[in-house]
């Protein structure tokens, strides 16, 4: 990233996250996902992944956390579940 800036930003209020600023001006990120693709790009990106029911047989990932040291940011991803014992589908995937 020569010659280039990493600023957060609030592209949506009360939503944060990194922009990166060329020389030239323009721009790259913003916003949740794109402070997410940013850390996914760093030599120091780093998955925590958290389980429910942790050891049974209806184990599933409740949250995974992205980290970059680098950045010093972290975007979560959690995942609800709809269903009952032996049969969960993901509803829904939030990033905050």
């Amino acid at each position: 990233m020569f010659n280039q800036q990493i600023i957060p930003t609030q592209a949506v209020p009360g939503q944060y996250g990194l922009v990166i600023v060329n020389p030239d001006g323009s721009t790259v990120g913003g916003g949740v996902q794109g402070t997410l693709s940013l850390i996914k790009e760093q030599s120091d990106y780093l998955q925590t992944f958290s389980y429910l029911d942790a050891g049974a047989a209806d184990e599933r990932v409740s949250t995974i956390v992205h980290n970059s040291a680098t950045l010093s940011q972290s975007i979560t991803e959690t995942f609800a579940y709809t269903g009952s014992a032996g049969n969960y589908r993901i509803s829904t995937i939030t990033l905050s």
